[in-house]
């Protein structure tokens, strides 16, 4: 069967197709799926487009919550994500469809579950992953830059999703870990009272420069360390 998915009229998706002075569009980009019912529908009509022809198998009739992508849940936000240039992969969306009488909705509307953290990192570095930590993520969100993504002197930009909360959530104790193509790291810590704040299909624009890539230190039982002033004995 064949049913009509609509993009809500805000930020982001799998694709930014916008600019920052008009705004950004959600549109679906190739390969697109979502379930309903344990069936699998995928985009078969045109990418780049609010709206997509998607097609796939009729479930049981009922009442069903559907979540974009086919991996996200509706609570397990996705911990790892893929770096895609200029653009987001997966950001998690939730529509609500009724199956009755073996026949689907003509269409259904999806709207955004998180905003987008958009980091733009001046340096010369080849960054082969990005990790963001925060006190309130149950566990921290890891951006995989494939083969790498050269850093540049005027900031290459970096696109992470983030959850939000029903309208915006803010985060404390933000770090960010980036490792090169030869596994050194550099960590930046967001400093200051207010906290990061992701808004739901909004962009949040951090930028920094990344220079201080260092090999990771490994620790041994024994190992004399300080750690902010403490002296302790690695056990």
């Amino acid at each position: 069967t064949v049913i009509f998915a609509s993009t809500e009229n805000r930020m982001t998706k799998t694709a930014l197709d916008g600019n920052d002075s008009e705004g950004y569009k959600v549109v679906w980009s190739a390969g697109d799926s979502f379930t309903i019912g344990g069936e699998t529908f995928t985009l078969s009509g045109e990418a780049g487009k609010t709206s997509g022809t998607f097609e796939g198998t009729v479930p049981a009739d009922g009442d069903y919550t559907v979540y974009y992508p086919s991996t996200y849940n509706g609570t397990d936000w996705p911990a790892a994500q893929t770096y895609a240039e200029g653009n987001i992969a997966g950001s998690p969306m939730k529509a609500e469809a009724t199956v009755a009488d073996s026949k689907m909705p003509a269409s259904i509307k999806f709207y955004n579950e998180g905003g987008v953290l958009r980091l733009t990192v001046k340096g010369t570095a080849t960054v082969a992953s990005i990790e963001v930590m925060a006190a309130e993520l149950s566990t921290s969100i890891n951006l995989s830059c494939g083969s790498g993504v050269d850093l540049t002197s005027e900031g290459s930009v970096f696109h992470i999703a983030m959850p939000s909360g029903s309208e915006s959530a803010t985060y404390t104790g933000v770090g960010i870990i980036l490792t090169d193509t030869e596994g050194k790291k550099c960590t930046k810590a967001f400093k200051g009272t207010t906290g990061l704040v992701i808004e739901r299909s909004m962009i949040t624009k951090a930028s920094f420069t990344a220079s201080d890539f260092k090999a990771p230190v490994t620790y041994n039982a024994g190992d004399k360390v300080t750690i902010d002033g403490y002296d302790g004995i690695v056990v």
